[in-house]
């Protein structure tokens, strides 16, 4: 098992994917499977949280190199890499605790809640993220131009 990865530090997207089954009495399947993949942004932010409500676009997951665009102008370029074994992901959420439970003497009966973390996902894939060049920009821009056409 590999690491642990924190919704602050790298975000997680789930690709959805259809794929297609061998037809049986000629219908066709379509089998949906989810893919979780960790987008790394350490090349870009250098450890910095990441803006906080900040718009973002993320194209081309189907492609060698997806496009994550960060408000109107920030363009990055991503390319998918294996991790180092499996990487785990948590979330965490705020619980409430009965008041039976509360411990006396303890923040629990204070505030009346807990901290629940549970297994979110795993995954051995990552996108990594590096700022887009200009001409990287312009090429992609050309790009969906033609297939606009």
């Amino acid at each position: 098992m590999g690491g642990m990865a924190n919704s602050a530090e790298e975000p997680v997207v789930d690709v959805h994917r259809e794929s297609e089954v061998a037809p049986e009495n000629d219908l066709e399947e379509h089998e949906e499977e989810d893919e979780y993949v960790i987008l790394d942004l350490e090349e870009v932010f250098h450890g910095a949280a990441l803006p906080a409500n900040c718009a973002y676009t993320l194209s081309g997951l189907d492609t060698m190199n997806p496009v994550l665009t960060l408000g109107d102008d920030l363009k990055l370029i991503g390319e998918y890499e294996e991790t180092m074994g499996t990487v785990l992901v948590f979330t965490e959420r705020d619980e409430e605790v009965p008041e039976d439970e509360r411990i006396r003497g303890s923040n629990l009966k204070e505030t009346g809640t807990r901290k629940r973390v549970s297994s979110l996902c795993q995954t051995q894939r990552k996108l990594k993220f590096r700022l887009m060049e200009r001409k990287e920009s312009k090429d992609l821009s050309v790009q969906e131009k033609r297939s606009r056409v």
